[in-house]
């Protein structure tokens, strides 16, 4: 099992499929905010 933190900071075991699909969603939800990576100048 893997360890997860939330956006509150609750920590929760997960099994690896799960922690990929946590780690694949917080990998697009960070990429497609504008607020870190700007695409308009």
């Amino acid at each position: 099992t893997y360890l997860w933190f939330d956006e509150k900071g609750k920590k929760t075991r997960v099994a690896a499929p799960q922690y990929i699909d946590y780690v694949m969603t917080f990998t697009q939800r960070t990429v497609s905010d504008e607020t870190i990576f700007p695409t308009k100048y």
